[in-house]
């Protein structure tokens, strides 16, 4: 069983605060009776034998003597009556008395001294005046609700996206004339020296890098809490439960750039354009800091369609096979995907 904390109560009758598991105000006399609330002042733990003779159930209120009992007993303290279904714990009271609270509020505002009186009342308890309700003020009607957006914004993208895929994977197939064969040819390469990464990780940067600069920035981070909260027991108990809190503070974090030496790919590869077949490609001088890695081609087919429109459509490098199927002057069934890729020639 969990360790439970002692709590208190204010007698009603002196004002005096008193452990929970007392039942009588040792200072007055008055029984605990159903007016109080259960309340902690510091953490004071009850033994485990005490633990084991109070429980973590809600005292039950006996109807005949209005005496409460821990919920162990199953009769009452107070005369000896058998605890029924018809009794009601002290969570059941505290209900009642919330929704007895929330009846009190009904009732007519006086329309001479302002005070609140009961519907049944025919004159004002505060100034005697006869019952004269004071006007309400005229209720603004709610704003009609909007209809949320975000749904058509949804449908919006998800047709976008649909479109976008049908799009990607559509194939045309045309008759037309090869009048112009032309490429653009692409080499690249790398080159080695210093290279510049960003981490957040310290542990990240590698041996013998160099470490140029470092910046704290505030930025919003998730954290997750254990946080101990005290429940009540409605026996003049609490019990400690652990709640798992998730939060999204600024937290600092620091960036790091470094520079290591090592081959990495120069974004803009060399290009050379041409006409026809025999390719040609730029001349990259290849030395102990640069090497090529990868020489491709994108060849630009400009067709001419039964309706007499020319029209450039490419092969690109995993089809140049394609290329040696094709004559400038001849007539071909090209099939066309994305509307520019030329994958299949007949």
């Amino acid at each position: 069983m969990a360790k439970l904390i002692m709590g208190y109560w204010d007698c009603p009758s002196c004002g005096k605060a008193v452990k929970g598991t007392l039942r009588t105000c040792p200072h007055c006399g008055n029984a605990r009776g159903q007016g109080v609330t259960f309340y902690t002042k510091e953490l004071e733990y009850l033994s485990e034998e005490e633990a084991a003779k109070v429980g973590g159930e809600p005292d039950w209120l006996c109807e005949y003597c209005g005496t409460y009992n821990n919920a162990k007993n199953s009769h009452c303290v107070g005369c000896g009556a058998v605890r029924g279904s018809e009794n009601q714990d002290y969570f059941d009271i505290n209900k009642d008395k919330d929704r007895h609270h929330q009846k009190d509020e009904s009732g007519w505002d006086c329309a001479y001294c302002g005070a609140r009186n009961p519907d049944d009342a025919d004159h004002c308890l505060n100034c005697k005046a006869e019952k004269c309700v004071k006007p309400k003020e005229e209720e603004k009607k709610p704003a009609p609700k909007k209809k949320p957006v975000w749904p058509f914004f949804l449908l919006f993208f998800a047709v976008l996206i649909l479109g976008i895929v049908i799009a990607a994977n559509s194939k045309k197939t045309v008759e037309a004339t090869v009048t112009k064969i032309a490429y653009e040819t692409f080499v690249h390469y790398e080159d080695y020296g210093p290279h510049e990464h960003v981490t957040s990780d310290k542990s990240e940067i590698p041996s013998g890098a160099t470490l140029v600069s470092e910046e704290t920035k505030q930025e919003n981070a998730v954290i997750t809490e254990m946080v101990v909260t005290l429940v009540d027991n409605g026996n003049g108990t609490f019990s400690e439960e652990e709640l798992s809190v998730t939060k999204v503070l600024k937290q600092p974090v620091t960036y790091y750039h470094y520079t290591v030496l090592e081959w990495a790919e120069v974004n803009k590869p060399a290009t050379m354009t041409g006409n026809g077949k025999n390719l040609e490609y730029a001349a990259v001088m290849e030395s102990e800091t640069r090497r090529v890695t990868e020489r491709t081609v994108k060849y630009h087919i400009t067709l001419k369609t039964s309706d007499g429109n020319e029209v450039v459509r490419y092969i690109y490098f995993k089809d140049k096979d394609l290329i040696d199927k094709i004559e400038v002057g001849n007539t071909y069934k090209f099939t066309i995907k994305n509307k520019d890729s030329i994958i299949k020639v007949d």
